[in-house]
């Protein structure tokens, strides 16, 4: 995507309040508008979604919101229910003189109110508020308008504006007044080919932005993520008065190695790990010093599920209560593995849902929080110690393929996390016997390895036996577990098992009884469906699954029919699946051997017709049925 980056210093104000005066209520195209020509499938579309950004007295940021939108089909009746999130920490935010009309028929004079009633605020952590309401009477054909007002204590609140939604807009504009005396690097991200007006008032101090009939961004299987294609205008303090903030990448070292709440906080000594740094520095081998700390602390600290970037209140207060937010643990960590005489800095990453780091711009909200960065031997181990089942020999799948910046004394450093070699590989064994009933009776095993190993553990750890017994039976009905468990789940280093019987019920049309041959792989529905794709695919890694099913039948049943031995790739030979089938009619026995092989880890979404083909092929191969005839 294209970016812009220009840097403003205005000074004079607006009056925001009447900007919106002349705008509220509905037209009758409005009233009549039923379909959204260029993204027919929306079930709502928002005619307008406008703010002014202005400031005060006391140099707060003053934002008018202004959002009319309407239901086009009953599935987007949840669109009627409003939530504004907002920062509650040191009442940083406020939302204020909030107002609402619902129109629900052509009549405007019978336009209803919303009830001051139906406004309530919830408390979501220590840091993130929201003001939720919902309109009465919400159905197709309702059209919703509502205004607010924000108001921030500086303008370090000043972050983005976002052009798009998951829902068509069909007019999105921002404007905003610049403080006296300082600068502002601002970002457009915005699609090729799709068009922006910038219209900058130097005479006035402020600049507005504007789109017209941005398509809705809906969620696609394998988006890297979503903040990666919304066409939205980033912002960041760049210069106060003749000070330059964090205008290079040196500069972001300099400002985050003097911070106090960041790099101040590996300074800190951690009360009560004196005679654990001891133990650990008895220890020659510098990968065994990083395994000891890094479970030392992901087992003694919880995660209150907030990401932050630094420390506010301190790690020791943190380590005191053995809690903290994702800033809180991993300062920590690399504070203790430090003390553990190991190279260590804090890094800061922008994980995976939270969007790609544009190295051209320096602005540092592009990170969402902060990892441990270890060197040991010439090899850089990422570490996140609030992943509470993922080994720290493979970096974290939330930013395999995203980009860092190593914070250090010496010099910061921008790194492409990419792991060339990371995978998820699983092998899965099944025995069965097909009884006289045409019930199937099997033991199987999974093992489970790399980043399959992650994944299942965390679900083993979190998720109970009967939602893990789906989440392996996956889109296959009437299959009943028994003996469900898993081995070696304290032994990072070796493969997790998952093992145990069950029983299925094959369905069956009169003496014809059906089977599938591809059971407990997790390729149970085709993700590649939709007829176009806005977004790339994103695997994160590489992915090795191979399915051995051996089956025994009763003596009652012949094969009448069996999938045959297959190979389909892609034109480039990088997503494979391969099919071995061997049978015995005289002992009555099958064997299936399948291996589903994903070689690249990030396809690019012009290739998504190519993959969209190769997908129906594959699923179309997985669907077919092994048939049994009963004598």
């Amino acid at each position: 995507m294209p970016f812009i980056c220009i840097y403003l210093s205005f000074s004079i104000k607006t009056h925001a309040q009447s900007y919106f005066a002349d705008k509220l209520g509905v037209s009758t195209t409005e009233l009549n508008y039923t379909e959204c020509p260029f993204d027919k499938e929306a079930t709502a579309v928002v005619f307008v979604d406008e703010a002014v950004s202005d400031y005060d007295e006391d140099y707060k940021l003053i934002t008018y919101h202004h959002v009319k939108l309407k239901i086009l089909k009953d599935k987007g009746i949840a669109y009627g229910t409003i939530e504004i999130p907002y920062y509650l920490e040191d009442d940083f935010e406020s939302i204020y003189s909030l107002e609402g009309t619902i129109y629900n028929s052509n009549d405007i004079s019978a336009a209803v109110k919303l009830d001051k009633k139906s406004i309530y605020k919830q408390k979501e952590n220590k840091y993130w508020g929201s003001v939720k309401f919902a309109f009465p009477g919400v159905k197709a054909g309702s059209i919703i308008e509502y205004t607010y007002v924000s108001s921030k204590k500086s303008y370090g609140g000043l972050k983005e504006w976002i052009f798009q939604r998951d829902i068509p807009v069909l007019k999105s504009r921002y404007l905003v007044s610049i403080l006296p005396n300082t600068e502002f690097n601002y970002v457009v991200q915005k699609g090729a080919g799709i068009p922006i007006d910038i219209k900058p008032y130097s005479g006035e101090g402020k600049i507005s932005f504007e789109m017209d009939n941005v398509a809705g961004l809906r969620d696609e299987k394998y988006i890297d993520s979503k903040n990666d294609y919304f066409q939205k205008v980033s912002f960041q303090l760049s210069k106060f008065k003749d000070r330059n903030i964090m205008t290079t990448w040196d500069q972001v070292n300099s400002e985050m190695f003097m911070e106090a709440s960041f790099y101040g906080q590996l300074k800190k000594n951690i009360p009560g790990t004196d005679e654990f740094i001891k133990e650990i520095k008895r220890d020659s081998v510098d990968l065994n010093k990083m395994k000891k700390v890094y479970v030392y602390v992901r087992d003694n600290m919880s995660w209150n599920n907030i990401k932050s970037r630094s420390s506010p209140d301190g790690i020791k207060q943190a380590w005191d209560k053995k809690t903290g937010t994702s800033g809180d643990i991993n300062l920590i960590l690399v504070n203790l593995l430090r003390e553990a005489g190991l190279d260590a800095n804090p890094m800061l990453v922008s994980e995976r849902y939270n969007g790609k780091v544009h190295r051209e711009s320096t602005m540092i909200d592009q990170f969402n929080t902060v990892y441990a960065c270890v060197n040991i031997d010439n090899k850089r181990y990422y570490l996140d110690a609030t992943a509470k089942y993922n080994s720290c020999m493979l970096t974290p799948y939330e930013i395999l393929n995203t980009t860092a910046f190593i914070v250090s004394r010496k010099k910061g450093e921008l790194v492409d996390v990419v792991d060339t070699t990371a995978l998820y590989h699983e092998n899965i064994t099944v025995n069965a016997i097909v009884d006289e009933e045409g019930i199937l009776n099997a033991t199987f095993d999974v093992n489970s390895y790399n980043y399959a190993r992650d994944y299942r553990l965390g679900n083993a750890r979190t998720k109970s036996v009967v939602e893990n017994e789906k989440l392996f039976a996956g889109n296959v009905t009437g299959l009943n577990f028994n003996d469900f468990k898993t081995e070696n789940e304290d032994n990072d280093l070796n493969q997790l098992i998952t093992k145990g019987s069950f029983s299925l019920p094959l369905n069956h049309s009169n003496e014809y009884y059906f089977l599938s041959a591809n059971l407990l792989t997790g390729l149970s529905d085709n993700p590649f469906i939709n007829e176009n794709r806005f977004s790339n695919i994103d695997f994160g890694y590489k992915q090795s699954i191979r399915l051995t099913f051996h089956i025994k039948v009763d003596k009652k049943f012949v094969m009448d029919a069996l999938p045959k031995s297959v190979k389909l790739k892609n034109a480039a030979e990088d997503i494979v699946f391969t099919r071995m089938e061997f049978d015995d009619k005289e002992l009555n026995e099958m064997q299936f051997v399948s291996t589903f092989e994903i070689k690249q880890n990030l396809y690019p979404a012009d290739q998504y017709a190519t993959i969209k083909d190769f997908y129906k092929k594959l699923f179309d191969m997985l669907n077919e049925q092994i048939v049994l005839k009963k004598k």
